[in-house]
């Protein structure tokens, strides 16, 4: 796309994305060890993944990724798994700025004039054409995408912050070049004490974010749910699923995926690449990464099994995040996923 095309598109603005993708605590969780927070698969793909399509589909022509110690992961994984025309750039926060200190000094390296700022783990959901539009409109300096909903015997909506702003560039000069500063507590406060325009762009869906293992397993079924009616199934060319196996979708096969006699898939279920599924195995409600095996009967419900873990022959788990302590090692189970209201577990003749 060319300037002229790209500015005519948004309504005359050169307009650039950034993407906050800085590393966090988990609050004692171990996926935090597993990988950085963005990169965590999602339908086979990483989050960050599907944001950065989220903004190449749009015309944006490029991007940057603020990151506070995760650039080179995230840099080596993009360079050899995503390939687009967005070009992306990188900038490292390592005093840390915050999310509003992020975006002012990656927005110093960018000559666009109008900023799409959303968080690297967490899926958006605006249309950004649109929300392009309403933020010219309303002549904002500063525009919060948020999701709209009515809360149970109330008639007063709430507005829920999904993650997702417009920044027109004028806004920079309210932010300071030192110190930590973030856009709801300290930014938003201060634009509205001077009487800068601040505006809500409303959705009427959420935007999922990912902050411990419950919630990824809820951004994966969340997703899931949005495939085309007729995809219960998704399976890689490669995936080969035997004639007496059972899949009840929506369910994804990575590349490689072996489902053996007699074994049971229940969806919302992601299988990654090069998994196993062994005879007689059910699994179900649940995510495997690569290279995971899944013993023969046994049974996996709401769970999270980490690249190369396994679960023995037999063995069940429910509402765990199983990962692989070392290489070669053995695999154990490490965290509790909440809210796991049980599938019933098949007799065993």
């Amino acid at each position: 796309m060319s300037e002229a095309q790209h500015r005519d598109r948004f309504g005359g603005r050169n307009v650039g994305g950034i993407v906050l993708a800085g590393t966090y605590h988990w609050s004692g969780s171990p996926f935090e060890e597993l990988k950085a927070r963005p990169l965590l698969p999602v339908i086979l793909k990483p989050i960050i993944s599907h944001v950065l399509q989220w903004i190449d589909e749009s015309g944006i022509r490029e991007t940057t990724i603020c990151a506070n110690g995760s650039t080179r992961v995230l840099r080596r994984h993009l360079d050899t798994a995503y390939s687009s025309t967005l070009a992306i750039r990188y900038h490292e926060d390592g005093t840390p700025r915050g999310a509003a200190g992020c975006v002012k000094d990656a927005a110093m390296e960018s000559d666009a004039d109008t900023f799409v700022v959303t968080d690297g783990a967490s899926i958006p959901t605006s249309g950004i054409e649109a929300l392009i539009a309403h933020h010219i409109e309303k002549r904002a300096e500063l525009t919060v995408v948020a999701h709209k909903r009515l809360s149970p015997g109330s008639a007063v909506p709430q507005y829920h912050p999904t993650g997702t702003f417009v920044f027109d560039r004028s806004v920079l000069d309210a932010i300071p070049a030192t110190s930590f500063h973030d856009i709801k507590e300290s930014l938003i406060p201060r634009l509205y004490r001077e009487g800068r325009r601040v505006e809500l762009f409303e959705v009427s869906d959420m935007s999922p974010r990912v902050r411990n293992a419950e919630s990824y397993l809820a951004l994966n079924r969340w997703m899931l749910e949005r495939l085309p009616a007729s995809s219960d199934l998704v399976a890689h060319p490669t995936a080969w699923i035997d004639k007496s196996a059972t899949i009840i979708g929506p369910v994804v096969l990575g590349e490689g995926v072996r489902v053996h006699a007699g074994a049971t898939i229940v969806g919302p279920s992601v299988i990654g690449a090069g998994s196993t599924i062994r005879s007689g195995a059910t699994v179900a409600r649940s995510i495997t990464w690569d290279e995971c095996v899944i013993g023969e009967r046994s049974f996996v419900d709401h769970c999270v099994v980490a690249e190369h873990a396994s679960v023995d022959d037999g063995e069940t788990l429910t509402g765990v995040l199983r990962v692989q302590h070392s290489k070669g090692g053995r695999s154990r189970s490490r965290a509790t996923v909440p809210s796991a209201n049980p599938i019933a577990k098949p007799a065993v003749s």
